[in-house]
């Protein structure tokens, strides 16, 4: 019996070493092979009120794509900021499904090559946090029974603040280019980005409440030169580059767009920069001193591009002209830019089949080969002269001497790419042209002028010679100086010439409408330009010119017609008694561009009417001259209307005018009212006259007699 309890206990024994071998080791051949994700409101960091829930959502996977029994989720917390007790149980994990459990949650069965999903939610109210922008990390363990790892999986942020900011427009693509539009979203080189500020704040009915919080999106900087950014918000400053949002409405999001744009040609490509995408960070902060940071994500595309620099045609100095037996060489620096925003190579190729078939030779300047490809450049990005961008050769073309003018011959260079459209420049040289020239204008004598007259509002006109004595055709190019009143013009601004030709062309000047007889135009001139002088015009050797003075002739237009009165009553008649005396007035006008002197006579008269003047001094451009006529009335033998005119002749002999008939009307002494001597005053048009003087005199000697009586 006790044999038997002896071999039953050692049966026990080692049934027991067998189960504490089995069960012995702690970590299964799975252990870390769960892998878990957290994704919040921006990235893995949540926002959530001081009464309010931060929101994750945790994805779990398998590194080896195995499967796993009962997942299980569980939270901690690192209060490092002192907000309040923050214990597991103050989050809620759920399959986002159904009810969650606190702290942790056997979440179900991962399946083969598959994920799962799980939401966390964590109650910020009930751990006691006060809304001063406190931060606490999250910390995620993910286990099963096949990996039993306790070490915490991944880490997610709760802020506590009452508002958050976001973008979900994400990477967004740019291109080079020179579109015009005004409208962002036509163009290549433009993208839009929304930021939502929303405010978060709930009360304890979980009751959305407004804030006063005063909010501020700073502009961090943007990723260089050749970028902008615009908004049409209207708290935005462009000065300071910030917005200022003065809080918000219960539940409100505000959202802000924004316009970023490409706009020079200098910024580098992200590939060049082995970067994934340029950042531009927006500095948002309330008034409590919370800040964060938003980033929105640019990606600039490769752009391919090349430009040829030193390519040009050349004049040959002093081939063909002063010594036409010298032999003359052409140089280019030549210098191929990459001008694209990333790294790039170029092949070179010539013709030079045109200057050849002339005996001209091309080759490069160190008597090397010609090039035919270029290194490996760098981007120039507005950088210039030469560098690591650019591949800088020097060629050189030289002309046999003797050569006519005018003969020109060259070479071209295509350069291309894999990326890029082939472009091809000339190189090219002309023999020099000897320029002379020499002008002329009829009625010049020397160095004097040509002298001209003419009416107002009429031209005069001078015929111009220009006479072209250099070694080939010349184009002469024609300009006017001169009073711009009088307009001075040629008849053709350019023409060609060919060697020992000469053209003829018209120079006039238009003498103003209301110029002034005996007025001049001054000095007017006519510069003749060679082509020689390209467009370096002031101090050019192949220039000359003539110069015309042009004078106002005189004309004579002059009216003689009605006086009117201060009432504007034009007075053509008059009434007189016998044995009276009256002044009658007439107006001579001026409407010739020069003051005259005016010769006047009657016309028909009487002989007891006589002019007070024989001669009237009138002003030009419509200037008057009023004249009187004196009227004595026989005592006896007028009575009844008597007409007669007034001729007015201008200076020059050849120009009259005559008034209307004007009619005096003599009556019967007595007949009418008033004394016999009668005043016509200036309201009947007529000036006192004798009879006036008679009248005061006999006045005076009534009141001397009654005096003495």
């Amino acid at each position: 019996m006790e044999q038997n309890a002896r071999k039953f206990g050692a049966f026990v024994a080692t049934l027991a070493m067998i189960a504490s071998l089995l069960v012995m080791p702690s970590v299964s051949a799975a252990d870390n092979d769960l892998h878990v994700s957290l994704s919040g409101d921006d990235g893995t960091t949540s926002y959530a009120s001081e009464l309010g829930y931060a929101n994750f959502t945790a994805t779990i996977s398998s590194a080896t794509d195995a499967a796993h029994t009962d997942v299980t989720v569980e939270v901690g917390f690192v209060d490092a900021n002192g907000a309040g007790s923050w214990n597991m149980h103050q989050a809620t994990i759920s399959d986002c499904v159904g009810n969650g459990t606190t702290g942790s949650n056997v979440t179900g069965n991962l399946s083969t090559s598959s994920t799962m999903d799980v939401c966390i939610s964590v109650d910020i109210e009930v751990a006691g946090a006060e809304a001063s922008k406190s931060m606490v990390t999250m910390l995620v363990n993910v286990t099963s029974v096949e990996d039993t790892a306790t070490g915490h999986d991944a880490d997610g942020t709760i802020q506590i603040v009452n508002w958050v900011i976001s973008s979900s427009d994400g990477t967004q693509y740019f291109e080079e280019s020179d579109a015009t539009s005004l409208i962002c979203s036509e163009k290549p080189n433009c993208q839009s980005y929304t930021l939502t500020v929303e405010n978060i704040k709930i009360d304890l009915d979980g009751s959305a409440v407004a804030t006063d919080e005063v909010i501020t999106l700073r502009l961090g900087g943007l990723p260089g030169d050749g970028w902008s950014l615009n908004t049409s918000y209207s708290g935005w400053s462009i000065m300071d580059g910030e917005a200022t949002i003065d809080g918000l409405d219960a539940g409100q999001s505000l959202s802000i767009v924004f316009e970023l744009t490409l706009d020079g040609g200098n910024v580098p490509a992200t590939s060049y920069l082995a970067e994934e995408y340029n950042q531009i960070v927006f500095e948002n902060r309330d008034d409590d001193g919370f800040i964060v940071f938003t980033t929105i994500y640019a990606i600039v595309a490769d752009n391919f591009n090349a430009f040829v620099h030193g390519a040009a045609t050349a004049n040959v100095v002093d081939n063909g002209c002063d010594n036409p037996d010298e032999v003359a060489n052409v140089y280019w620096n030549v210098s191929i830019k990459n001008s694209g925003n990333t790294y790039d190579t170029f092949d070179i190729a010539f013709d030079i089949g045109d200057a050849q078939g002339a005996a001209w030779s091309v080759a490069n300047v160190d008597g090397s080969a010609m090039p035919s490809t270029t290194s490996q450049l760098k981007p120039s990005l507005g950088k210039t002269g030469s560098g690591d961008y650019t591949y800088d050769f020097q060629l050189v073309m030289t002309i046999p001497g003797g050569e006519p003018a005018g003969e020109s011959h060259g070479f071209t260079m295509t350069v291309s790419g894999d990326n890029i459209a082939s472009e091809t420049v000339n190189f090219g040289a002309t023999v020099e042209q000897c320029f002379d020239i020499e002008l002329a204008i009829d009625g010049a004598v020397g160095l004097t002028p040509a002298i001209g007259f003419a009416n107002p509002g009429s031209l005069a006109t001078f015929n111009v010679t220009a006479t072209n004595y250099g070694n080939g055709e010349d184009t002469v190019s024609f300009i006017t100086m001169g009073n711009a009143l009088w307009s001075p013009e040629v008849s053709v601004n350019v023409s060609t010439i060919v060697s020992g030709a000469s053209a003829s062309i018209t120079f006039s000047l238009t003498v103003p409408g209301d110029s002034e007889a005996g007025s001049d135009s001054a000095m007017a001139m006519v510069h003749a330009y060679s082509e020689g002088c390209s467009e370096q015009t002031a101090g050019c050797d192949y220039e000359e010119h003539v110069s015309a003075i042009v004078t106002t002739n005189q004309l004579f237009d002059i009216k003689a017609g009605y006086y009117s009165n201060e009432s504007g009553i034009a007075k053509s008649s008059m009434s007189i008694e016998e044995g009276m005396m009256k002044e009658m007035k007439f107006n001579v006008t001026n409407n010739g561009n020069g003051g005259e002197v005016v010769t006047l006579s009657l016309v028909d008269a009487p002989d007891w009417v006589v002019l007070s003047q024989l001669t009237a001094t009138v002003p030009a451009f419509g200037g008057i001259q009023t004249v009187s006529v004196d009227v004595s009335a026989p005592s006896s033998g007028a009575l009844g209307d008597h007409t007669f005119k007034v001729m007015a002749t201008s200076q020059d002999g050849e120009t009259t005018s005559t008034t209307d008939f004007l009619t005096i009307t003599v009556v019967a002494k007595g007949s009418s009212d008033g004394p016999t001597t009668e005043t016509v005053d200036d309201e009947e048009g007529w000036l006192p006259g004798f009879s006036a003087i008679s009248a005061i005199a006999a006045i005076g000697a009534a009141l001397i007699i009654r005096r003495r009586l």
